[in-house]
């Protein structure tokens, strides 16, 4: 005997259309699982990129005018009216011919900059090409650019120079120059070459200057 009961209009039979809510069921089981696991693989954890954390300083204060005048007061000081620039030298700095290398800095209404000099005196040209610095063991070569390379003579003397204005290469050098505690230098020409120290009281200078320039920038 047949007891599937059937209506007209109805179908009463409980294994037609299971497989649909069958089908439905592992989909919600599926889209529950992809959120308690990330797309990193860590349960309850979604995959986020690393966010950048930048630190904003605040801007420096402006310096006021006793302050400025209170740290140029060491250096002595030059106008230059035709260019509008006041020079700042080292007092250390004594303005003689012998050999040498000085800091020094310009300034305009609101700007200030450094310059380099490095100068080779004696009896004989060398044609110069660069120098060498030996700062407490440390090698470090400064070559020229020949286009810049100056040259003079008188009373049988002669000298040859650069001055340049100070980047970020010359001031790496002029940092550790005024910070070393034994420091030579030797010029280099295109056949002979002349060594000397650079004197405390240069290396003085030149931190005298840096110190001056970092607080005015």
């Amino acid at each position: 005997m047949n007891h599937n009961t059937h209506i007209e209009g109805q179908d009463l039979n409980p294994r037609k259309g299971s497989w649909i809510y069958w089908i439905l069921g592992v989909l919600v089981f599926l889209i529950l699982l992809n959120g308690l696991i990330g797309h990193d693989g860590h349960r309850g954890v979604a995959s986020k990129a690393p966010v950048e954390v930048k630190t904003i300083l605040p801007p420096k204060p402006a310096l006021t005018e006793a302050e400025k005048v209170s740290i140029l007061k060491r250096f002595s000081k030059s106008r230059d009216k035709m260019e509008g620039i006041t020079w700042y030298e080292s007092k250390r700095d004594k303005e003689t011919y012998d050999s040498r290398m000085m800091l020094y800095m310009g300034s305009t209404t609101d700007s200030y900059w450094l310059r380099m000099k490095i100068r080779y005196y004696g009896d004989d040209w060398l044609f110069l090409e660069g120098v060498k610095f030996l700062i407490d063991g440390t090698v470090i070569d400064y070559p020229f650019n020949k286009y810049e390379v100056k040259r003079d003579n008188s009373s049988g003397s002669v000298w040859e120079w650069i001055d340049v204005k100070v980047n970020e290469n010359e001031m790496g050098l002029l940092t550790l120059l005024a910070n070393g505690n034994s420091t030579e230098m030797r010029f280099i020409g295109s056949q002979y070459r002349r060594d000397r120290k650079i004197t405390k009281a240069e290396r003085q200078a030149i931190k005298d200057m840096l110190s001056a320039f970092e607080k005015l920038k």
